[in-house]
């Protein structure tokens, strides 16, 4: 793999901070930590009030990823915004593809 220079002193910087040993290692950490680490966080869709299909479509995804979707919650801020509010718990892979799946329908 060929890195610029200036990138790869910054690196190198950024490892022997963390405390890493070698290159190697600080790569193979930072692959695992983002693959395979559990992560929780929330998704919040905001759309408006006749947007009946994105709904739909958000309810669709969340039973298609019921291995991700720990609580959904449909709110009324007010009579012309709802929220969405869901709760999700995976690993790094699953949960950043669940993401795309969930913005690709424009939530």
């Amino acid at each position: 793999m060929s890195v610029p220079r200036d990138l790869l002193d910054k690196f190198d910087d950024m490892i022997a901070n963390r405390g890493c040993r070698n290159r190697s290692g600080a790569i193979r950490g930072r692959i695992v930590e983002r693959e395979w680490e559990e992560v929780m966080g929330g998704v919040t869709p905001v759309y408006g009030p006749h947007q009946y299909h994105l709904s739909d479509k958000l309810t669709v995804l969340q039973y298609k990823s019921h291995q991700l979707v720990v609580s959904p919650t449909h709110l009324h801020v007010d009579a012309d915004n709802p929220l969405g509010l869901i709760a999700v718990k995976g690993h790094g892979r699953e949960s950043r593809a669940w993401r795309v799946s969930q913005s690709a329908l424009g939530a």
